[in-house]
């Protein structure tokens, strides 16, 4: 594979991760996030024929992020969320790409505030 352009890293997106339970004032759970960091990265939808295959994997995939390894102690997998501005998107895998640790190519599916895209 080439290597890829860091030029192309040009949105900057910031990477959550599950953060301790909390409760509402009826003791329902509500979400809680931790921000682990802020990296930049390549977004870009994707083309038909990969998001029908992305779907087949588990989730309707709508986005492809690329962006730099970020080390063993980062954690990124399908409990992550990244935002992008004021935009959602739920991880659905995470590739390290030819498993090299330089790269790793995220599908998501963006969120809406209504729910699933």
């Amino acid at each position: 594979m080439k290597a890829y352009q860091c030029g192309r890293l040009r949105q900057v997106v910031t990477l959550q991760n599950p953060g301790p339970e909390a409760f509402d004032a009826f003791r329902q759970p509500v979400p809680a996030w931790t921000t682990v960091g802020t990296f930049s990265a390549s977004v870009r939808p994707l083309a038909g024929r990969e998001a029908i295959v992305a779907k087949q994997v588990k989730a309707e995939a709508t986005h492809m992020i690329t962006m730099r390894y970020l080390g063993p102690t980062v954690a990124i997998d399908p409990t992550s969320r990244l935002l992008y501005g004021s935009r959602v998107f739920n991880v659905v895998q995470v590739t390290n790409v030819e498993e090299r640790h330089r790269w790793y190519e995220v599908t998501v599916q963006e969120i809406q505030q209504g729910g699933a895209l």
